[in-house]
Order: structure tokens, then sequence, then C-alpha cells
């Protein structure tokens, strides 16, 4: 099983397949605000890494 990854539109969104940790590497420095699924601070990285039980969502808004 593979996890679902949705980028556009201003958006980052993950849906796990499995449970553990997730680890989502960008090309770039993105700032990263998540707006459910996960209880993080807004963030600019090039690296996201956050836990998710198993068919749970994660979505970012994102900018440059």
């Amino acid at each position: 099983e593979k996890d679902v990854v949705y980028l556009g539109n201003g958006y980052l969104g993950l849906h796990a397949a499995t449970g553990g940790v997730k680890r989502i590497s960008l090309p770039h420095s993105i700032t990263a605000t998540p707006i459910f699924g996960v209880n993080l601070p807004a963030q600019t990285v090039d690296c996201i890494e956050f836990e998710l039980k198993k068919n749970a969502t994660v979505l970012f808004a994102i900018s440059q």
C-alpha cells in the first residue's frame, strides 16, 4: 500500500495508507501551515516530518 500525496493550488496533502512517521522532501523551502491532521506550528522547511495513523489525512497550506 502506498500513501497518496497531493501538491498543487497552494496545498500539500497526504493520505496515509499505512501508519507511522511520514517524511515529505521538497526541492526547495516552503512555508507550510497545517490546516488539519497534525498539530504542528507553521514552518519554513524543505522537508516535513510528522506521524499519522493508518487512513488519516493531513493538509497544509503552502507558500514560498
